[in-house]
């Protein structure tokens, strides 16, 4: 294991490089010295991955700026497998760049960025190449906030996902596009803060919905706030809960819905010189949450449940004492 790390550039170009390297043994992880489950691969299952990053940043003046960010990994991953391969190969890539507008009151910012995953299993009569899977997404972020001359930061954008799949087995759809608009705004003075948001998701193949989240908070003196929140989550099923290909033990579902939620939360908090606590009670309900169940062929598939509850709190108390800190949770 080894990392170098180095800088270079000027008063307006600023440049980091980084190149690491790990790697282990591994043990045998099905070993079985009783001789009760035969040990049908007694090698030892290692790992090795070999990584670099470049982020960088230009000022083109006092109000415009560039950065990039630029990183590539690879490596192997050994695992016991007695039904097929027994080790993957990894080549993860990502590029993004950034263009931002800054004044007094305004930020804007610009950002395009790709990915790409790569995974080839192999080894145990499977041949490199025969089972594969790659993953490619392009993403695209515009956003512009504005400060007022009072209390309020109100924010916009918009942002764009496209992704791909391909794979050893055929999928019955491997492109997706996702489209979003939102705003949030955030208000703070001596005794109130509130927050807000706002989005709308547009997934290909699958149905639009609107989310949203409120927060608002009263100091009752200095040292203590309350606080309470409610808010609507949304989450679009993956490219696997979809179309995953059939097979004798998992398959995709095609006629998954998303996944909606409504959450609420009330909240107290004490923040003293040297000791603070945290009272939270939050309650989620979720429709058509998204699990595993297997089917009439004991095939193992994603399903939509028809209504979860999640209901609980959380209690954190710490301290500092000179050099000491203590933590306490419980939930």
């Amino acid at each position: 294991t080894g990392t170098y790390t180095a800088g270079f550039g000027n008063e307006n170009l600023s440049n980091s490089v980084t190149i690491s390297g790990r790697s282990a043994q591994g043990f045998d992880v099905l070993d079985d010295s009783s001789g009760a489950f035969p040990d049908s691969q007694p090698d030892d299952d290692g790992y090795r991955s070999n990584s670099f990053s470049y982020v960088g940043e230009y000022r083109l003046s006092d109000q415009l700026n560039l950065d990039w960010l630029v990183m590539k990994e690879k490596g192997n991953t050994e695992f016991d497998n007695s039904f097929g391969a027994d080790q993957s190969d990894f080549d993860n890539s990502l590029v993004n760049v950034a263009y931002s507008y800054t004044n007094d009151q305004w930020q804007s910012k610009l950002s395009v960025g790709h990915s790409e995953d790569e995974l080839f299993s192999y080894g145990n009569g499977v041949t490199l190449g025969d089972s594969f899977i790659i993953t490619d997404r392009t993403h695209i972020n515009a956003s512009s906030s504005y400060q007022t001359q009072g209390n309020w930061i109100v924010q916009a954008g918009l942002e764009q996902y496209k992704d791909k799949v391909e794979a050893t087995t055929l999928y019955s759809s491997d492109k997706r596009t996702t489209r979003a608009v939102y705003l949030l705004g955030v208000y703070q003075n001596d005794k109130f803060t509130g927050e807000y948001s706002f989005r709308h998701d547009d997934v290909s193949n699958q149905e639009s919905d609107n989310t949203f989240s409120f927060n608002f908070g009263y100091k009752l003196s200095p040292s203590l706030q309350v606080s309470i929140g409610r808010g609507k989550g949304f989450k679009a099923p993956t490219f696997n809960d979809l179309y995953f290909p059939d097979s004798p033990f998992f398959g995709g579902n095609p006629n998954l819905l998303s996944e909606i939620s409504y959450s609420n939360e009330a909240n107290l908090r004490y923040r003293g010189e040297n000791q603070s606590f945290n009272i939270a009670r939050y309650q989620t309900r979720f429709f058509n949450l998204i699990n595993f169940a297997t089917d009439a062929n004991f095939v193992l598939r994603p399903v939509n449940l028809d209504r979860a509850f999640i209901n609980g709190y959380e209690i954190e108390y710490d301290i500092q004492q000179e050099n000491l800190s203590h933590e306490f949770g419980y939930s």
